[in-house]
Parts: structure tokens; sequence; C-alpha cells
């Protein structure tokens, strides 16, 4: 029995519908590839321009080498009391705990010290990061608008006539490569406070040990350090696939001759 071809129908409401939105997809993308991406490649030039001419900016480089500013505070304050048994239940304590009730005497291993202390964070970096999250979200979302664009203007897979089919591939491959970095660029609070956090751990039950209060200023440092390189960054990554659209606009629009957006005629 030989088979038959599938040939779909849509109703009509449903194929204008889905045209619409694809259309709506269509002029977002223009607009991001005409308006939306050079500006964003101005305005990131003239912020780093200004960080570059103003040595008490946020992002200025000159906070690593006087960073006094940064507020980096090694002291390990004492945690209070009540503090102590609400925020460490380690499961140490309670094995004490649970023995002390029972009438019997706590092994070395059970009577473990639980070491409490409070190291600050700087709020410079935290409020350093809450100006770039701005930066990291519009670039994932303005990413994903063209990822999204570039998708639906692939035509029918066919044999032959594949060259305008690789250019869209190409500006998909480094969109995405753009926003893969956008999310890493994301992880950067978290990979801060982490790793800062190993190292306050370490200095709360060493305090007399030097070298982790010089590794957490060091930390500091070098994230201040980091700060206007995360601009100049999000900008290579604007400028890089600004360029990369503008040029094949043509090919990556209309891949072949007579393809269409929609798909559902």
């Amino acid at each position: 029995m030989s088979k038959v071809a599938v040939k779909l129908q849509f109703e009509q409401s449903t194929k204008d519908a889905l045209e619409a939105w694809q259309q709506s997809i269509r002029d977002k993308a223009i607009n991001i590839i005409q308006k939306t991406l050079p500006g964003k490649i101005l305005s990131l030039n003239a912020k780093i321009a200004e960080v570059d001419a103003n040595k008490e900016h946020l992002f200025s480089k000159s906070r690593y080498y006087e960073p006094s500013a940064i507020g980096t505070d090694v002291t390990v304050y004492p945690a209070s009391s009540s503090s102590s048994d609400l925020d460490v239940p380690s499961s140490k304590k309670r094995k004490t705990d649970s023995a002390s009730v029972n009438g019997e005497t706590p092994s070395h291993e059970e009577s473990a010290h639980v070491f409490t202390g409070i190291v600050k964070t700087p709020v410079y970096l935290s409020k350093a990061f809450d100006e770039l999250r701005a930066e990291w979200d519009e670039l994932i979302e303005l990413m994903d608008a063209l990822k999204m664009y570039i998708n639906l203007q692939m035509p029918q897979i066919e044999d032959g006539d594949t060259f305008g089919v690789s250019i869209q591939e190409e500006a998909l491959n480094e969109i995405v490569r753009s926003q893969d970095a956008a999310y890493n660029l994301i992880a950067t609070p978290y990979t801060y406070h982490s790793a800062r956090g190993d190292m306050a751990a370490k200095l709360v039950r060493f305090p007399g040990v030097q070298d982790y209060a010089e590794a957490i200023r060091e930390h500091d440092r070098k994230s201040v350090y980091r700060l206007k390189m995360q601009l100049t960054d999000v900008r290579n990554m604007y400028a890089v696939v600004n360029d990369i659209l503008s040029k094949n606009i043509a090919k990556i629009s209309c891949p072949k001759s007579g393809n269409q957006m929609g798909s559902y005629s």
C-alpha cells in the first residue's frame, strides 16, 4: 500500500492569527536591527567613555589601585547567641542536645564547636551588580527576539540553493553565542558571593590567619576590575551581532527567491 503525503489544512482564522503574530515578530526584529542595536552600541560607548574619564565612577578601574572606596571590611563581628541558635542548627549540635536529654555524655566529635561570626558584604559591589543587571537582561531579551525572527525566516528544507540558509545559520549561531554569554554574565553575582562566602567562612573559623582576610580584599578588587570589562563585553556582543545582521539582512530575510515568512498558506 503506497503512502500518501499529508497535506495540512488550517482554519482561516488560525492562519490569519499566526501570520499576524509572525509579522509582529518580523516588525520587532527589524526595529531592533535598525534602531535598538545601533542605539545600544552608542549608549554603551558613551558610558564606557564616562567610566574612563571619571575616576569616581562606580565602574572605574581606579578602585582596583585605590581599593579603600570599595569598603571591604574583613572584621569578624560576633553573632548574637539568639542568631547562633537560630541560624546554625548543625547536625552535630542537634546530636549533642539529644544526648544531653538522655543523660549521656557526648563524644568529642558530637560536641564539635560551631563557629559563628559575621563578615559583611561590601555595598559597593552589590550596587554595581544591580546596575549591570538591566544590561544583562536587555541583551538576553533582544537576542531572543532576533533568534526567533531568523528561525521563522528559514525556508522549507530542500535540496539545493542553501547558501542563504547557511548565512542564516551563521547569524543565528552568533546570536546564540551572545545570549549564552549573557546568561554567564547573569551568574556573576552568584559566582562572586559564593567564592567570597567560602573565604569568609574560613576567616570566621580562623580569624588569626591574615591570608584569608587578604584573599577577600583581593577578591573584591578583582571584581571591581571586571566591572568596566563587563560593559565592554556587552557592547562588543551588540557590535558583532549588529554587523553580521546589517551586512547580510537581504539573505537573512529572504534566503531563497520567493521565500516568505508565513508557511500556513
